[in-house]
């Protein structure tokens, strides 16, 4: 090809500033801000993948112990959503939003779930961690679960 393509910024890394949620919700409300109201864990997810279905107890017991806001979000619209959750049974993060056009998704360099994303306070990404299994976990450093 003789042209060039545009060239899209990169995802950021640890210790980056993290890009802002471009989402609508789904249940609950997205933040504002991802600053100042303690750490919040980006969830990335689909309805259909089962990492992301096994590492839930593990995202569930870590936001209750830690006290991280967790924001779950799916490319997928609200029919996909509204039959997961007629039949999904056991804890789930009670904010769910849906970023139609992926665009939270290519800011945070996310191509596959599940994608976890710790950002602290402050607005800085702390961890990020691709995949799940029962022996890797969330990827985050310093949390062990014992479930």
């Amino acid at each position: 090809h003789p042209g060039r393509f545009p060239e899209l910024p990169a995802p950021p890394g640890e210790g980056d500033a993290a890009p802002p949620l471009r989402v609508s919700s789904y249940r609950a409300d997205a933040p504002e801000s991802l600053e100042g109201t303690g750490d919040t864990l980006l969830f990335f997810w689909a309805t259909w993948c089962a990492p992301c279905k096994q590492a839930l107890p593990e995202l569930v017991a870590y936001a209750e112990a830690t006290g991280t806001r967790v924001v779950a979000i799916t490319d997928e619209g609200a029919e996909p959503l509204d039959r997961f959750f007629a039949q999904f049974e056991g804890a789930f993060p009670e904010i769910v939003v849906m970023d139609r056009n992926r665009e939270t998704f290519l800011s945070y360099g996310v191509s596959g779930t599940p994608t976890f994303v710790l950002i602290g306070r402050d607005g800085i990404v702390k961890s990020m961690s691709s995949g799940y299994s029962r022996k890797k976990g969330l990827g985050l450093d310093g949390w062990k679960w014992e479930g």
